[in-house]
């Protein structure tokens, strides 16, 4: 495999093994960093899960919930999360919320109030949410992340 990037014929545009393996490490290698440090500092999270009328059809188990309790339990107590339910709009569940004793039995609940009976899908307006609640309410110096959920 000694290809050639489109359109060019420079030497440093030819594609190997070698240098794809090489370019993978450091990606990797930053991924890891990153890592690193979210795991001492915390990250703030925020789940967007679709609550629209077709997840009743696309997931009528509602295996989006015990994903997301899944999720939230395995969050440390130096991170947070929150939940943004949504369909024609985004709608908080919970607002940032560190796992712990008193705030568990919270935490996973919150997952059991997001249904299916909305009419619409706006993602827009459910990522907008999501992203003000990260901005609004989000700790300087962690992580932030949006992990969105939802049939299209």
């Amino acid at each position: 495999m000694n290809r050639m990037l489109s359109g060019s014929s420079a030497p440093w545009c030819r594609i190997t093994p070698g240098r794809c393996l090489a370019g993978l490490i450091l990606i990797m290698a930053g991924s890891l960093v990153s890592v690193a440090y979210a795991a001492k500092a915390g990250v703030d999270v925020v789940l967007v899960m679709d609550s629209s009328g077709s997840m009743a059809k696309n997931d009528p188990q509602k295996l989006r919930v015990p994903a997301a309790k899944m999720f939230m339990s395995l969050l440390s107590e130096q991170d947070r999360i929150g939940l943004i339910s949504f369909s024609d709009n985004g709608y908080p569940v919970l607002h940032l919320t560190a796992p712990g004793p008193k705030t568990n039995a919270r935490i996973l609940a919150s997952a059991d109030k997001v249904s299916s009976r909305g009419v619409y899908t706006n993602l827009y307006a459910a990522l907008e949410k999501g992203l003000a609640m990260l901005e609004k309410e989000g700790q300087s110096g962690k992580e932030k992340m949006l992990v969105l959920m939802s049939d299209g």
